[in-house]
């Protein structure tokens, strides 16, 4: 299964941060990151669109 909408559940109601290692082998970044993009809840333009800094 997946926690997708799970996710998105809390999204709309609690300040969540995901986080990401570099090193992460089980999950790599590129993915998850990739993930962010399809998440629906009403923060995700705001979020898309969020000047991001290394």
């Amino acid at each position: 299964g997946t926690t997708k909408p799970m996710f998105e559940t809390l999204l709309e109601h609690y300040k969540v941060m995901a986080y990401c290692g570099q090193l992460d082998q089980m999950l790599p970044c590129v993915f998850t990151s990739e993930n962010y993009r399809t998440w629906k809840w009403n923060g995700a333009e705001e979020f898309l669109n969020t000047t991001r800094f290394p």
